[in-house]
């Protein structure tokens, strides 16, 4: 009788923590979803060491009230090659793109409302050899 006892009392903590997960599954996001597209579609050069300013990107949705300013957007570097050819400035100067090594890539933008720039409208990076002078 012990032994159904506790695998009655395991068995009804495990259904106790499945079920705490639920509300996380079912979480909606409350933005409206927007469009998003960036300022200037103008492709970007540079050469290895250069630090090449960010274009920008909005989202058309400007929610407003306790979702005012919620519309964060994401840059991501995507389709380099070689890879790791232009990486996203450091945390203190988010505004810059790095270029580390010659290449190709091209820039992303999303916002948290779900809201992604299409793939047609990336921003192409090109990454040439370091200049001897």
């Amino acid at each position: 009788m012990k032994f159904t006892k506790n695998r009655l009392l395991s068995l009804l903590l495990v259904l106790a923590m499945m079920l705490a997960l639920v509300p996380t599954v079912f979480a909606a996001n409350d933005l409206a979803a927007g469009t998003i597209a960036f300022a200037s579609q103008a492709a970007m050069t540079g050469n290895v060491g250069d630090q090449l300013d960010r274009p920008t990107a909005t989202c058309t949705n400007t929610d407003t009230g306790e979702n005012a300013g919620k519309h964060r957007i994401t840059y991501t570097i995507v389709n380099a090659t070689p890879s790791g050819c232009v990486t996203i400035g450091t945390d203190a100067d988010p505004g810059k793109l790095i270029a580390v090594k010659a290449g190709t890539a091209k820039l992303k933008a999303a916002c948290a409302c779900g809201a992604e720039v299409a793939e047609a409208n990336y921003i192409d990076i090109t990454i040439g050899k370091k200049s001897l002078t």
